[in-house]
């Protein structure tokens, strides 16, 4: 699955060097994603509710990650889009994924989709436009969540007596990988071994419910460290796009660039809550913002060579002497 999902990621970003290949890229996501959501909307409608059974080997909390990932996508592309057609199937995408996370009761990933939003507001220029597709989409998503859904969220923030056994053995499990980090720091327990060591140990066998706490148990603190700097560097390097402290050289790529800025936050927020192993979509998501580092970098190379290039072949130019310096200096 590593070797796969590596290879993946090395190729897009030696094939993609335009901003039309990156479309393409995002575009096959956002369809992907979009139409898993299509069908298991069509599944809740007539009756049957999919995501309480999990979908493809993932269970309903895995899946309802990737359903946010997925409509930050489709959501920035929506914004992106001139052409009216393509503007409603991206927003339509956005839409089916975020009902999706709705009847999946994932409370983690009900926490990403509002933090999305927030984070979406504070990147977004602040023209009437932005605002208000990020008004519209708040609205609907306050009315996709019924009833069941708002109760359900609302146990997230209960008091330590009120927890129900899914909170309390989160609690748990968390307390177990930190005492692990503390006893084996440098390499944990081993890549995929949290299970069988928390059966031998505490007779559990139970994830831990949060990939960064696992990653620690399993890796330790170094591996920790990289998994999370992963991420974080990526967040660092895009945030001068994100100010506008630096200029891109096309202004679609700002919206990329928000894009993969606001779904890797979503998914590191939540994936303290899921225990996310090699999630395909956050490391696509992050290929795209690497693809808009290095479209930004190919650019800058072009014009400096191109400005070398007009240096050295301007007739007008004349030759410089070294002018003597004075004072025996």
């Amino acid at each position: 699955m590593q070797a796969r999902l590596f290879l993946t990621v090395v190729i897009m970003l030696t094939l993609c060097d335009s901003i039309k290949t990156l479309r393409y890229i995002v575009w096959a996501l956002i369809f992907a994603q979009g139409f898993v959501a299509y069908e298991l909307n069509m599944s809740w409608i007539q009756g049957f509710n999919r995501m309480e059974v999990g979908f493809a080997g993932m269970d309903n909390n895995f899946f309802a990650v990737a359903m946010l990932i997925g409509s930050v996508l489709a959501f920035f592309e929506g914004l992106a889009q001139k052409n009216i057609l393509l503007k409603l199937a991206a927003f339509a995408a956005a839409a089916l994924q975020a009902h999706v996370i709705m009847f999946s009761m994932s409370r983690g990933a009900m926490l990403g989709l509002c933090i999305v939003g927030f984070v979406s507001f504070l990147v977004l220029p602040k023209n009437g436009k932005s605002l208000c597709f990020l008004l519209i989409a708040m609205v609907l998503a306050l009315y996709m969540a019924g009833p069941s859904v708002r109760e359900r969220f609302a146990t997230t923030f209960v008091n330590a007596e009120e927890r129900d056994s899914s909170s309390k053995g989160r609690i748990e499990a968390w307390k177990r990988c930190m005492k692990t980090m503390a006893e084996k720091p440098v390499f944990g327990v081993g890549i995929k071994n949290w299970l069988p060591y928390t059966t031998a140990h505490y007779r559990v066998h139970l994830e831990a419910h949060s990939t960064w706490m696992q990653a620690g148990a399993e890796t330790g603190i170094p591996g920790l460290t990289f998994l999370v700097g992963f991420f974080v560097c990526q967040l660092w390097f895009l945030l001068p796009y994100i100010r506008g402290l630096e200029n891109l050289p096309d202004p679609e790529l700002n919206t990329y660039a928000r894009m993969a800025f606001v779904a890797i936050i979503g998914y590191c927020t939540t994936a303290q809550f899921v225990s996310l192993y090699t999630m395909e979509m956050a490391y696509y998501t992050c290929t795209v913002g690497l693809i808009v580092l290095k479209i930004v970098h190919l650019h800058k190379l072009a014009m400096e060579e191109q400005e070398l290039q007009d240096y050295t072949e301007d007739p007008t130019l004349e030759e410089r002497q070294p002018v003597p310096m004075m004072g025996g200096a």
